[in-house]
């Protein structure tokens, strides 16, 4: 593999050396950030090129980058595009005659956070709809495969927010992902909707086999600091006492004991309103959080995707979801012959994670839609509704006290 690079869709790979790159990529923060070390060619005695394969062209000698360039990267000889964007900072250090650049780029999703938006959308509105009309303020970038995952939001209003608050603010009501392609094109689709190209397996170890390669493990962590099993929500104080929410989960109660943690919220007004923020906290917090890190160096994988891990060694039988995905190139100190070319040698090091329930998405949805029931205070006080699967839940003095499928 050998990497070239453009800077404002001119390609300089033949007048410099691209020493280094490290690609992130992020789910939380749906964006991508790139690290590049470039390596410009000075005159003069013992100038020769540093690969002894670069061919310097005197009309673009003394070549720069700039803030806000675009730059491209892809491999020579796949034409696959491993980062594109815009250069955002650069640092420069001389070498003797010569001169390092170092530059910080995203890719084109940093538009997103360049652009405001101030906009309502009436309850019904699809959120594909919302977010396809949202892209109209950022002309720079396409509209690419825009999924319908909940046909009703409720309300939403936005007033001189950035686009990529609007964004953020969707995919945490639907369990939603968002990424700009390295062209520019915007994809928005539920998390977790799309396998990796192979799975993982450490048995035997080192051996790849059909649709499942080998890799090696980075870490392996579980995270129960903020663990809660019964949460208390305390909302508003009534003429007719305290309004309280609670919810708790038995199986966890059953695995690590009770672990209880009260929440207060005077903003809460409502029981119905309180009892769904404790299930949902009670839903997000119930289990421990569970992360690998593991490396290959077969490319394929992207962040968001679902991908099977089957390892003897930690007793791991089961789907991850990609969170985050680090790309770093080498390139060497000496020529690898391909095609009588130096060559680049990538790794790929991912964090994968579980997704969170759908039922956390749609209690975050329900806190936001009006309910049709009165203000009702903690004592005595009986609620019921119905969730989009069709169950019926029953909530008693703050309490969801049943659950009945498909209202059976």
């Amino acid at each position: 593999m050998r990497l070239r690079l453009s800077l404002d869709g001119i390609d300089f790979s033949d007048v410099t050396e691209l020493a280094s790159l490290s690609i992130t990529q992020d789910s939380t923060q749906a964006i991508s950030t790139a690290q590049v070390r470039l390596f410009q060619q000075g005159r003069g005695a013992g100038a020769a090129g540093r690969y002894d394969e670069a061919h310097y062209d005197e009309a673009i000698y003394g070549w720069s980058v700039d803030e806000w360039q675009e730059i491209r990267i892809w491999d020579e000889h796949s034409g696959q595009t491993l980062f594109g964007g815009f250069v955002l900072g650069m640092r420069r250090q001389p070498a003797g005659p010569h001169l390092w650049f170092q530059c910080n780029a995203s890719d084109y999703g940093i538009l997103l956070d360049r652009r405001l938006i101030t906009k309502t959308w009436a309850a019904g509105t699809p959120d594909s709809q919302i977010l396809t009309e949202a892209l109209a303020g950022v002309p720079e970038l396409t509209v690419g495969s825009i999924e319908t995952i909940v046909a009703d939001l409720g309300e939403l209003e936005f007033k001189d927010q950035r686009i990529r608050d609007l964004f953020d603010a969707v995919c945490v009501l639907t369990g939603g992902e968002y990424y700009v392609s390295y062209g520019g094109r915007v994809n928005y689709y539920r998390s977790g909707t799309f396998p990796a190209p192979f799975d993982l397996s450490d048995d035997p170890p080192g051996i790849d086999g059909i649709g499942t390669i080998a890799f090696t493990l980075e870490s392996y962590a579980h995270d129960f600091s903020d663990g809660a099993n019964a949460v208390k929500v305390l909302g508003a104080v009534t003429p007719s006492g305290e309004v309280v929410g609670y919810a708790e989960d038995a199986a966890s109660i059953a695995a690590y004991g009770r672990l209880e943690v009260p929440i207060a919220n005077r903003q809460i007004t409502d029981v119905v309103m309180a009892a769904l923020d404790a299930q949902t906290q009670v839903a997000e917090r119930k289990q421990p959080k569970e992360s690998l890190q593991v490396s290959v160096r077969r490319p394929g994988m992207m962040r968001g995707q679902t991908i099977n891990v089957y390892s003897l060694r930690l007793g791991i039988f089961r789907p991850f979801l990609i969170r985050t995905l680090e790309i770093v190139a080498i390139a060497p100190d000496h020529p690898a012959m391909i095609g009588g070319l130096s060559a680049h040698v990538l790794k790929y090091t991912a964090t994968l994670g579980a997704r969170p329930p759908d039922t956390v998405y749609q209690l975050r949805r329900m806190q936001r839609w009006p309910i049709e029931s009165p203000k009702l205070p903690f004592t005595g006080a009986t609620a019921q509704f119905r969730l989009e699967d069709g169950r019926e839940v029953v909530i008693r003095g703050g309490i969801i006290t049943e659950v009945r499928n498909n209202g059976a």
